[in-house]
């Protein structure tokens, strides 16, 4: 790609790389420093209530800070040059072990509302206490190795190299790029990504035009959650992470292109409350057996109607999603950023806090 008159301009003025993007406020290499900055903050700020270990949220909010701050450096990872050891696999780590540690408490949390919202005999109540107290006893081991790891010389190191960079931050030359125009170069594969994923084909006929199956019996779309529930659970791993990057660029596109990110949010929790009853029922498995349904038979028969009514809202995604004409207004509109606009002379970024 030919370099832009005022870049080539730029470079032989004989001022350091990172002083001539630093100049350029509408830069990539602007955008990508505000948004690692923002999430370093969130991902770090909540250490010492984690190590306290008395409030799941904060737990949650440094995982989410985490996970933004890694899809930040893989997105803009061609416009910066970050230190040695700051990367993408170091972040994932520690995300991975507060994830395990935040998988058990909204595990352990659904279980315990799901115990004081229901009526359920002196059985079931048992049950359910004996897969809870199996719960936190795992959960209590898988905290002890987070908070290892967040107090080990490993973190120090690369929470001191982004406090480094974010100081005095180093570039690549195409940080001189204007934001406006190189941003569709940034959303375009994530478009195609979503597009292509075969989890849209999961629990359709699979004739032209595709469409979903009518009037799947609560057996059949088990047995379609059996044998392809691994693919759906890839496109919402895929669709949070589209929607993470996308969220980036709220603040430069328009209301038609936020609804569409919202959209990702929406097929992410839909797919996420099939995979979150996988996961419920393989612990109760382990916990009590394969006969654990004639356990808590209460349990077993509302899975049966959740799973009814989000395979219904499942249905409607890939309807949508398989059209043709939306598939198009998808591609439009994710890639048809509107005029720049600015806040105290730093480009506008979503507010992502509270979300999961």
């Amino acid at each position: 790609m030919a370099v832009p008159q005022k870049v080539s301009q730029a470079v032989s003025t004989g001022s350091t790389l990172s002083e001539q993007v630093a100049a350029r406020p509408h830069s990539l290499g602007i955008y990508a420093y505000q948004t690692l900055r923002k999430h370093f903050k969130k991902a770090t700020k909540y250490k010492s209530q984690v190590l306290k270990d008395t409030d799941p949220e904060a737990l949650h909010q440094m995982r989410v800070g985490l996970r933004r701050l890694r899809t930040a450096v893989e997105i803009f990872g061609g416009a910066i040059e970050l230190p040695e050891g700051v990367g993408d696999r170091n972040i994932a780590k520690i995300a991975r072990r507060l994830g395990s540690v935040r998988d058990l408490d909204v595990l352990l949390m659904w279980l315990q509302t799901f115990r004081q919202e229901h009526d359920l005999g002196a059985t079931e109540i048992k049950a359910l206490q004996t897969v809870e107290a199996n719960i936190l006893k795992h959960r209590q081991k898988c905290f002890r190795r987070a908070r290892k790891l967040l107090k080990s010389k490993e973190y120090d190191a690369l929470t001191t190299a982004l406090k480094g960079w974010l100081k005095q931050p180093c570039y690549q030359l195409s940080a001189l790029l204007p934001i406006d125009m190189v941003l569709p170069d940034l959303l375009s594969p994530l478009v195609g990504e979503v597009l292509q994923h075969p989890g849209w084909l999961v629990g359709t006929a699979q004739t032209l035009p595709l469409r979903p199956r009518k009037r799947m019996s609560l057996p059949l779309i088990n047995q379609c959650l059996n044998d392809q529930g691994g693919m759906l659970h890839d496109l919402r791993k895929r669709m949070k992470h589209v929607r993470y990057q996308s969220e980036f660029f709220l603040g430069l596109h328009g209301l038609s292109y936020a609804s569409l990110v919202k959209g990702f949010r929406n097929i992410q929790d839909t797919l996420g409350i099939l995979q979150d009853e996988a996961v419920i029922q393989a612990v109760l498995q382990q916990s009590l057996g394969d006969d654990w349904s004639t356990q808590i038979p209460t349990l077993a028969q509302y899975f049966d109607q959740e799973r009814r009514q989000m395979w219904k809202h499942w249905q409607a995604l890939q309807i949508q999603y398989l059209d043709p004409a939306f598939r198009h207004h998808l591609r439009q509109q994710m890639l048809a950023q509107k005029s720049l606009q600015l806040e105290d002379g730093l480009y506008s970024v979503s507010k992502e806090d509270g979300e999961p």
